[in-house]
């Protein structure tokens, strides 16, 4: 037996058979609107969009106003990282990876990387000079969720004899307003405006005691 599924038909049936759960279909919504974005702005398959199937009804479910945004760690991280910092870049889906990049970091150091993620759990890892994606160079952050994005995340960066060289934080939402800020165009500003769309929906959902099983 051999079926051909997707992403965007199991949503609109959880939709149709959940109409009643307005959190979720308003995650549901405004997940398919963020793909849709990044489908615009990528120029990929644009002809079936992960939305096109959305009827006006359930669009309307959709987070309708702008999200807020703001970037308020730009001075410490300029201040405090003392030229360990050199970028940061967001991967997110499901998963939201947060990509640190650094300079000077070299055999033997090793930082950690610490948040209060929306369970207010607090979360923190270390990660050696060899652990690193790239060695050296940059590193994937893991246990990030998309309901985090809001998140502060801090990271300290240590020398052989564990003493810290530098700190600073940033979160997903402060990337975004750097982005949406630097956007040349609508399709582009559009992707992380949806991103934060979609991530203030999950965590409504998750948090709302309405969450399938």
């Amino acid at each position: 037996v051999m079926w051909v599924d997707s992403i965007q038909d199991y949503t609109m049936r959880l939709m149709e058979e959940h109409s009643d759960n307005k959190e979720l279909c308003t995650l549901i919504v405004d997940m398919l609107n963020y793909g849709a974005a990044c489908q615009t702005h990528f120029g990929y398959d644009t002809g079936n969009l992960a939305n096109t199937k959305l009827t006006a009804e359930q669009k309307a479910c959709g987070t309708q106003n702008a999200p807020e945004y703001s970037d308020d760690f730009a001075a410490g991280r300029q201040q405090n990282n003392n030229g360990y910092w050199s970028s940061s870049t967001v991967i997110a889906d499901t998963d939201s990876q947060f990509v640190v990049a650094f300079n000077n970091f070299t055999e033997g150091m090793y930082f950690t990387y610490s948040l209060t993620n929306h369970w207010n759990k607090e979360i923190t890892k270390i990660v050696t000079f060899d652990e690193m994606t790239s060695p050296g160079v940059y590193h994937e952050l893991a246990n990030l969720r998309i309901a985090d994005v809001r998140n502060a995340i801090t990271i300290t960066v240590y020398n052989t004899s564990n003493e810290v060289l530098g700190t600073w934080s940033d979160s997903i939402e402060a990337y975004c307003t750097r982005m949406i800020n630097a956007a040349d165009d609508d399709a582009q500003k559009a992707v992380y405006i949806e991103l934060l769309k979609f991530a203030d929906s999950a965590k409504a959902y998750l948090h709302s005691g309405e969450v399938l099983p």
